[in-house]
């Protein structure tokens, strides 16, 4: 059981070693419920030096027509380097 356990765990690392080199920002965890209040998203940034500003991370499901407003970094200098790990 546990070498079983251990090669799914090897092989999902591996997984996600080879998918997250071809991005600059993943969803680490998101909680989704029933209003949008209770709802939360965490990004990982596994670029170094990512510029953020004017990003948009918004929300839809197949019940609405439009997307909910979402969250715009804004253009500052704050977004404008996010370093990895972030």
């Amino acid at each position: 059981m546990q070498q079983q356990f251990l090669w799914v765990w090897q092989f999902l690392l591996f997984s996600w070693v080879t998918i997250l080199s071809a991005q600059t920002i993943v969803v680490s965890e998101y909680k989704n419920k029933t209003t949008p209040a209770q709802e939360w998203t965490e990004l990982l940034v596994v670029q170094d030096n990512v510029d953020l500003r004017g990003y948009v991370l918004t929300d839809n499901n197949a019940g609405q027509t439009a997307r909910q407003g979402g969250v715009r970094f804004a253009n500052v200098p704050l977004w404008q380097h996010v370093r990895r790990g972030t």
